[in-house]
């Protein structure tokens, strides 16, 4: 919850629809979030998991991007990482024993 918070910072509001799917264990959500004023932003793929496979993602999904072009998927927020204790950590700190959550603009996939 404190990931989705600190993805959805500035935001009045984020509804969250579990997707399928998600490899290494991954949880997969359908985010649907709105400013402040209530104006609805674009519907985004929100992925939670432990902070090395979400880095991976990040990693992955930008050389997907730069290969295919900005129509692609890319990341929108984050990624955001958090420690077994629940404070933030840096990327080169991150272990499979962490969390991570990357929020991603998937081009018109929702």
């Amino acid at each position: 919850m404190r990931l989705l918070r600190q993805a959805f910072t500035g935001c009045s509001r984020v509804v969250v629809t579990k997707l399928h799917g998600g490899f290494a264990g991954s949880l997969v959500l359908k985010t649907d979030s709105y400013g402040l004023d209530g104006s609805r932003n674009e519907s985004s793929v929100t992925k939670l998991g432990d902070a090395k496979s979400v880095l991976q993602e990040v990693t992955k999904t930008a050389q997907f991007t730069n290969h295919v072009g900005e129509s692609a998927a890319q990341v929108q927020r984050g990624p955001f990482l958090m420690g077994a204790s629940g404070k933030t950590i840096d990327a080169n700190a991150a272990t499979y024993k962490d969390f991570g959550c990357v929020v991603l603009d998937m081009a018109g996939a929702c």
